[in-house]
Formats: C-alpha cells, structure tokens, sequence
C-alpha cells in the first residue's frame, strides 16, 4: 500500500474516539495523549488530535514498522502504550485506552482488541456513547441483537468507538498552539520492541496475490415460451458452467513463496462471543480474553462456553 499517496487526515472513525475521550475527560478530568504509528508526514494527524483537545502527541515512526499487519501493528503500538503510561502516567494503571473501531484502509477492526491482548487487559467493542450513574462508568455498546450496557471491572481497559457525536471542530487559537507544541518521536528501539516481531518479518499474514476479477461477458435475457427448448438451454447452461468450474479447479489455488514458511504451527483456536449460546455476528471483535476461553472452548470440545452474565462477573 502506497501510503504516501493517501491523503494525510484523521481517520473519521478516530475522530469519533478523540470526542469519546473528550467527553470522558470533561466528566473525569486527566489528561489524553494522541498516539499514532506512520511516516513521519504523520504527525498531521497528531497536531489535529491537539488542536482540538489532546495535551500531547506521540507519533511511532521507524521504518523497521513498515508493512506491518494487524499483528504486528498492534504489538509496537501497545509498546508504546506501556512507554507512555510509565513515562507520562508515573505508572498509574487508572487510565482507559480509547480507539477509533478500525482504520479506513485496512477495514478489519482487529487492532484494538489485539492491543488489549498485548497488555493483558479487557476491551470493550462498537461503544456508542457512556454514563456515569453513582460515580461508575457504563459504555453503551452495540451487539448484534440491539445494545447492551456494559462496565468495565477492572482498568486500564480499551474502549473501541463506532458512533458517538460529531466530531469536534478546531478553534484557530487552538490550532496555533498546536502547530507550536513539540511532538514525541519515538523508533522502535525507544519503546523496547522485539525486531522480530515488527513489519512484514513478524506480520502473522501475507499478500500472495493482489489481481482484478475477470471481466464477465453481458448477460442476456431470453423469454423461452418453449418448453423443450428452455430445458435445452438449462442444460447446455449447465454444462458450460461445469465446465468453467472444472478448468478453474485445475489451477493452482494460491501461489508458492520461495523460501517462505508458515509463522505458526499448532492448535487453532477460536474465540466466539455468544449470547445464551447463540454466536454473535460480531465475534471478530474478540471483546474478551483469550485464556479466559481456552478453559471453556475447544475445538471439538464438549465443555459449555459461559454465559455473558458469567463473563462479566468473572471479569
């Protein structure tokens, strides 16, 4: 992906998280740091984050973070949130981490429920808007069967926002601090990361093959009042399309990396979000933790997931 062609804006999306945080801090008070890992042209996007509201911007720019995947995107980044606490918060774990649902490019919403995983910590998905009745925070999230209410019970925590209110709107004394403020520059040495685990050398998944569709011909309509000549026409459609598909399943499916092996070999396991048993459509989001399902959910396994009153308390 040729990221330098891209117009450099914030994502719409972060926008909404940069409000949810905004709001979060007019009822709590503290401060927000703006994090962003990208080219250096990035910092942009940051000097936005301050001009309407965050105390600082730290961007993670290195070129060994270069054709990174959601994986390898999300470690570095919780690197650099593990920095940022201990630098900015002197180690005070009262903080909440709040993220844009996913990026406008990549569209797969699995980095912020992958940053919690790197820190040990629980997220809550698809937040719309919060409360604080008697003093506890309650986010309202969406679920494939409407919204639910959900609380953190432990922190810090990750909240991913998919609509909260429009984003807010740069004042022009604002934007001159910001463009005076100096940004945090850190590399992947600065926040302790492990090479091997960073850019396209520790990215978990690859591109083989980036082609267009094949061109379909027109399609015509044919009013048959025949019957014998429509089952004619079915069947000579038919074998034409058996055909096709015997030709496509002749080819190779994927092509061969020279030299490359897989990352991973070993159990596959699957973590699904559930309601009385039913699987939720939004289970891609991964808002629980892993080794909390390991001793409930096994492939080929017989043992009953928890409930999602049970997950919670046991959170």
């Amino acid at each position: 992906m040729k990221r330098g062609l891209l117009d450099n804006v914030c994502n719409e999306l972060d926008k909404q998280a940069l409000a949810f945080a905004l709001g979060l801090r007019a009822n709590t008070g503290g401060r927000i740091v703006s994090l962003s890992m990208g080219p250096p042209f990035a910092e942009r996007v940051l000097r936005y984050a301050l001009s309407v509201g965050a105390d600082a911007g730290v961007l993670l720019t290195d070129r060994k973070l270069g054709g990174a995947d959601t994986a390898a995107t999300a470690y570095p980044l919780g690197q650099a949130i593990r920095k940022i606490a201990k630098d900015s918060f002197d180690g005070n774990r009262d903080y909440i981490i709040v993220s844009g649902m996913q990026s406008v490019d990549g569209d797969t919403a699995q980095v912020p429920p992958q940053i919690a995983e790197e820190l040990g910590i629980t997220h809550i998905a698809y937040a719309t808007s919060f409360d604080f009745p008697e003093g506890q925070l309650q986010i309202r999230r969406i679920t494939s069967r409407g919204a639910e209410i959900v609380a953190p019970q432990s922190y810090p925590c990750v909240i991913t926002v998919a609509k909260w209110t429009e984003p807010p709107n740069a004042l022009f004394s604002r934007t001159r601090w910001a463009y005076g403020q100096i940004l945090f520059q850190w590399s992947a040495a600065d926040i302790g990361a492990d090479d091997a685990r960073l850019g396209l050398p520790g990215s978990r998944t690859m591109v083989n093959r980036i082609f267009s569709p094949k061109e379909l011909s027109r399609r015509t309509c044919v009013f048959e009042k025949d019957m014998t000549r429509l089952v004619g026409l079915l069947a000579e459609a038919y074998a034409r399309k058996s055909k096709t598909a015997q030709e496509v399943r002749t080819e190779q499916p994927y092509q061969v990396l020279g030299g490359k092996k897989p990352h991973y070999a070993g159990e596959v396991w699957v973590y699904i979000e559930h309601n009385q048993g039913e699987v939720s459509a939004v289970s891609p989001a991964l808002p629980f933790r892993p080794e909390f399902w390991m001793s409930c959910c096994r492939i080929g396994g017989n043992r009953k997931p928890p409930s999602w009153q049970s997950y919670w308390a046991a959170r």
